[in-house]
């Protein structure tokens, strides 16, 4: 699942070995791939493993991290992944063997033009996401996501789309506290000054998944 949260700058460290704790017989090797949504590696994402300490690593070519040993007996890491021009995301997972080699997928996103238009499609590949917390809020069966800057005035962007291709499309920002409201055949939904974030471009759980592309404009002004 995505982190809906803009993740704080981190300095990038140079591709090598993770300093962190040797192993003993009460530690746990994580390593493992970072891949895009269409299964490529990705290579130059910065991975930081957490349980008790903390290591970091930027993957290689061919998406891979070795975060070398951590202690055991904490029971769980949390994984961390950051790459411009992806949603960030944390994962944890439990530690129930000596070796963990797992493989996370980042989902595509794009910045979103904060004066302009823009024509996408939403594939019924796109990720399903959950807007907000997790089994609290609305879900999105297939997601295109925006990061937006903070900026001076409010910022107010208009989607519109292929109704032909399906009746209900609908924009979600700031981890699902601000959803669109319908005007005529368009969604609309005003941006905060002085927020940054991520935007949501979504099929809503109603009617269920896509089972075609469907074309839809952004207007922002």
């Amino acid at each position: 699942m995505a982190c809906l949260t803009v993740a704080a700058c981190h300095d990038d460290p140079k591709e090598g070995p993770p300093t962190g704790p040797t192993k003993s017989a009460s530690t746990v090797v994580i390593r493992g791939a970072v891949l895009d949504w269409s299964n490529a590696p990705l290579a130059g994402a910065q991975v930081t493993g957490t349980a008790g300490t903390q290591a970091t690593q930027m993957t290689g070519a061919d998406g891979r991290f070795d975060l070398g040993s951590f202690d055991a007996t904490i029971r769980q890491v949390r994984i961390d992944i950051i790459k411009a021009g992806f949603v960030p995301q944390a994962t944890h997972i439990a530690i129930n063997s000596s070796v963990i080699d797992t493989v996370i997928k980042l989902r595509p996103m794009e910045p979103l033009p904060l004066d302009g238009t823009i024509t996408r499609d939403l594939l019924p590949s796109d990720p399903s996401d959950y807007v907000g917390e997790a089994y609290e809020s609305d879900y999105s069966w297939n997601t295109r996501y925006y990061v937006f800057t903070a900026q001076s005035d409010e910022v107010v962007v208009d989607l519109d789309w292929d109704h032909a291709a399906t009746p209900t499309l609908k924009m979600w920002a700031m981890a699902g506290a601000l959803v669109s409201k319908a005007e005529g055949t368009h969604e609309v939904l005003s941006l905060p000054r002085g927020q940054s974030g991520i935007l949501l471009v979504s099929k809503p759980y109603d009617g269920g998944a896509l089972t075609r592309a469907v074309r839809f404009t952004l207007t922002v002004r």
